[in-house]
This record gives C-alpha cells, sequence and structure tokens, in this order.
C-alpha cells in the first residue's frame, strides 16, 4: 500500500520534530528556526492539501474572467491591438483540465494581461487605461482575499482581522 501525501507529509514532520530539531545544538538558532518554519509549512500543506486544485483552478478562472473584461474594453493603438490578440489566444488555448493545464493557463494569461496593461501605457486609448485600471484592482481586491484566506494558518494576520474560510472562496 502506497503511503497518502498526507501520510508522508507527517512522516516528514515527525522526522524533523522527532530526530532533527534534537540533534541541532542549542546555539544552532538559524537552523533551529528554519526547522519550526519547516513544520509550519508542513502543517499548512497538511490543511490546504485537499482544496489545493480548487484554489488553484479559482485563481486561474478569476484570470480568465478578468482577460475577457480587458478584451471587451480594450482600444488603442498598434500595441495595444497586439497585446489584445495575443491575450485573446491566451484565452483561447486557456484549459482546466489537469492541474498542470491550469498552472500553464494562469502563468499564460498572467503574462498576457501584464503586457496588455504594459502596451496600454503606450497606445491604449485613456478610457481603456480608466476601464483597464478598474477592472485590474477590482480582481487584485478578490484575489488578495482569496490569498489572504489561504495563508490564514500562517498567522500573518491582526487578531482582529475577520477573513472568510479558504474553502468558501475557492
Amino acid at each position: 500500500m502506497m503511503p497518502s501525501i498526507d501520510d508522508r507529509l507527517g512522516s516528514m514532520a515527525r522526522a524533523v520534530q522527532e530526530a532533527i530539531l534534537p540533534a541541532l545544538d542549542s546555539t544552532q538558532s538559524l537552523a533551529i528556526e528554519q526547522a519550526q518554519l519547516l513544520l509550519a509549512h508542513i502543517a499548512m500543506i497538511r490543511c490546504q492539501l485537499d482544496f489545493a486544485p480548487d484554489f488553484e483552478r479559482t485563481e486561474a478562472a478569476e484570470l480568465a474572467s478578468l482577460a475577457r473584461a480587458l478584451l471587451q474594453e480594450g482600444q488603442g493603438g498598434a500595441m495595444t491591438m497586439a497585446a489584445c490578440q495575443a491575450l485573446n489566444s491566451a484565452l483561447s488555448a486557456a484549459t482546466f483540465d489537469q492541474i498542470a493545464d491550469v498552472r500553464r493557463t494562469t502563468a499564460s494569461l498572467g503574462d498576457a494581461i501584464e503586457a496588455l496593461i504594459d502596451a496600454s501605457g503606450t497606445d491604449g486609448d485613456a478610457s481603456f487605461k480608466e476601464a483597464s485600471f478598474k477592472k485590474v484592482i477590482d480582481a487584485g481586491r478578490i484575489a488578495a482575499t482569496r490569498d489572504r484566506s489561504w495563508f490564514q494558518p500562517a498567522g500573518f494576520e491582526a487578531v482582529d482581522v475577520q477573513l472568510p474560510s479558504a474553502a468558501s472562496v475557492i
């Protein structure tokens, strides 16, 4: 029987906790800190493991939605229109079946959106610049909430900050 990913992560955590940390000399503060950080990351990954594909698919789907919204507004000179065509091609090629496809989609859409924003800075119509700014900021707010919720177990948020659960934002 093959051990599950969660079982393997648990074994790694036990190795760090029970063998590696006790073997470190107390003067090795950086090594101790890094081992404790590793334990925290393993614990967080174990909590997120079941939701990770959905999280990544949500991120890719939201980028695709932003891409479609930008393409509806895209106006400008040759550079902006070429970037619109490239974004449209990336959107047409977007696939969400396998997680590797999702990751490629996220990367290609992100790159194409960035290229469109850069090009519009050179020759985009004023109305497109205004609309794209709003759309990118709105999408960024949604992504920031999702990301902050996802990393909430890391303890970076102030204790009085209430975020939605990671499961509810994916």
